[in-house]
């Protein structure tokens, strides 16, 4: 009923799953780019530390970049990062951006609560939240499918699903200021 919250669960959903197929493939694939286990238990640390940190400070962050930084530019660094996974071949820079897709896909969730729950009124959140995760996982069904798909193809196919889930977030769903924008009378 309200575009301008579809479009914001859409943004949100489309990135979250580009990482989370990422998520689900980066330990087998960098172990076939020569990483041992044991530094993906350095990606790991780094992974939580960084989002620790991020979800911590979260409100400074907010405050010293602003929410449209934050949720404009981790799309189109996530794909940028996606793109050079794809086409890598240093293996450490392969590390170094598959670490930044991790994080990037989990860094936007407090700031996409806020702007949700301001849009609605407190007797529908609960029910609009159960909503938007059930979208998403109605998404997540024919996206992890066709991720299996490509794995046994390639394991390096897989990031073309988040290459494109990053692009149409991109191209499609990018929040503009007055989105953010909330009319009393839409409660």
């Amino acid at each position: 009923e309200n575009p301008i919250l579809l479009k914001v669960v859409l943004n949100k959903t489309f990135v979250f799953i580009g990482g989370f197929v990422f998520w689900k493939i980066y330990q087998p694939f960098l172990l076939n780019f020569g990483f041992s286990v044991f530094y993906l238990g350095i990606l790991y640390l780094i992974l939580q530390t960084s989002l620790s940190l991020w979800y911590w400070f979260s409100e400074q962050v907010k405050a010293k970049i602003g929410n449209m930084a934050i949720l404009r530019f981790v799309p189109v660094i996530a794909l940028i990062s996606a793109f050079l996974v794809f086409i890598g071949s240093n293996k450490w820079l392969v590390f170094i951006f598959s670490t930044i897709i991790l994080f990037l896909s989990s860094i936007r969730d407090p700031y996409f609560v806020e702007i949700v729950q301001n849009r609605l009124s407190s007797y529908n959140r609960a029910t609009t939240t159960s909503v938007f995760n059930f979208f998403k996982s109605v998404f997540d069904i024919p996206v992890l499918f066709i991720s299996g798909l490509l794995v046994a193809k390639d394991i390096k196919d897989v990031l073309l699903i988040p290459i494109l889930l990053f692009s149409v977030t991109i191209i499609f769903l990018q929040i503009r200021n007055e989105d953010l924008i909330v009319d009393n009378r839409e409660k």
